[in-house]
């Protein structure tokens, strides 16, 4: 009688494999469904799935706080976190921010967190007891009590983006004795509090900055800070006001303050018959990129050329006033293109 052989036992894959065997899905469906094939796969794809979480309803992100807590071993794998509240048609639900609150604390690894409810936020105490160290922060907590103290456990955050929960009218008082000391290793700052640029421009290594805020206030009130940055400042978006006497006074302030800016932006429309306004932007010595809230002509363009010998590049807000431009090469004066720019890279890229 014919002997029965069993067959050797498959040789063990090693766990390198698996891991360049995800490296190459881009597919969240597809991680997500080799996730459930096998113990070695859900460890090795589970990093991967849950690095970078993007929420835009508070349902979504409550059912992914609930997730983190039923499942404890994942919160190590996110390092970026970004919950919004895009509907904005209610405050938070009871317990909301209680269940992000636990979740956080089990994110020890998190290093880019954003939180934008689009309410009247004051919940930065879910930051209480955190032990991730960020790298970025955005949110539009209140500026109160809480929210300071996590601002002076986090020494190695690097860009902010913060926007003033408050109305304009209303004061914050703990600014005026919560920021000289904090942030110390901050280079991006974007805001629409002048109050807030004002306290974190001076003494700190600033590189980029964009304040979204009244013109005449943000030009009056800070200008004369941005010599008091550390960086020193090469980045800078505000919204300068419509009379161009003032642009052109305030252009050669700010040439004075902070001239190594690279880029700068944005600019009221001018022509090339504007002669002190132009005469301004070339005292930036260095300026490479200028961003404007128009398309302009070809005779302004030539005079920009000719003064600016360092300018490589205008870009033209034309779509929309967000991410939409026109862009012209300068020296030689190019071919426009369109650029989408939603991640504001003609500002950070420099």
């Amino acid at each position: 009688m014919a002997s029965v052989q069993s067959n050797p036992p498959i040789a063990r894959l090693p766990i390198e494999l698996f891991a360049e065997v995800v490296e190459h899905i881009r597919s969240q469906h597809d991680l997500c469904s080799l996730r459930l094939t096998s113990r070695a796969w859900q460890s090795i794809s589970e990093p991967k799935i849950y690095h970078s979480i993007d929420s835009r309803s508070r349902t979504r992100t409550e059912a992914f706080c609930q997730l983190m807590i039923s499942s404890p071993r994942l919160g190590p794998c996110v390092r970026a976190l970004k919950f919004a509240n895009d509907d904005r048609q209610s405050p938070a639900p009871a317990n909301f921010w209680s269940v992000v609150a636990e979740a956080l604390k089990l994110m020890p690894l998190l290093e880019v967190l954003w939180i934008h409810d689009g309410f009247d936020n004051p919940n930065a105490w879910v930051l209480h007891g955190c032990s991730f160290v960020l790298k970025e922060l955005a949110c539009d907590f209140a500026l109160e009590d809480s929210f300071a103290e996590f601002l002076h456990t986090q020494p190695s955050i690097t860009t902010l983006h913060w926007n003033n929960p408050h109305p304009p009218w209303i004061t914050v008082p703990v600014l005026h004795t919560l920021l000289s000391d904090a942030l110390p290793n901050l280079r991006v700052l974007h805001t629409d509090s002048t109050d807030m640029a004002s306290k974190l421009v001076p003494g700190h290594p600033i590189t980029h900055l964009w304040v979204t805020n009244d013109p005449v206030e943000v030009i009056r009130s800070f200008t004369p800070l941005a010599a008091l940055s550390t960086g020193p400042l090469k980045s800078l978006r505000m919204a300068f006001p419509f009379q161009k006497e003032w642009v052109s006074e305030s252009l050669a302030a700010l040439a004075l303050h902070a001239p190594e800016l690279r880029t700068l932006g944005f600019l009221r429309p001018f022509t090339h018959k504007d002669h002190d306004l132009i005469l301004a932007i070339s005292q930036f010595k260095h300026l490479h990129t200028l961003v404007l809230w128009n398309v302009i002509t070809p005779d302004t363009l030539r005079a920009l050329e000719a003064a600016c010998p360092a300018l490589r590049a205008v870009a033209c807000l034309h779509y929309s006033y967000s991410s939409e431009y026109i862009h012209i090469p300068l020296h030689p004066l190019g071919t426009p293109r369109a650029l989408h720019d939603p991640n504001a890279s003609l500002w950070k890229d420099i």
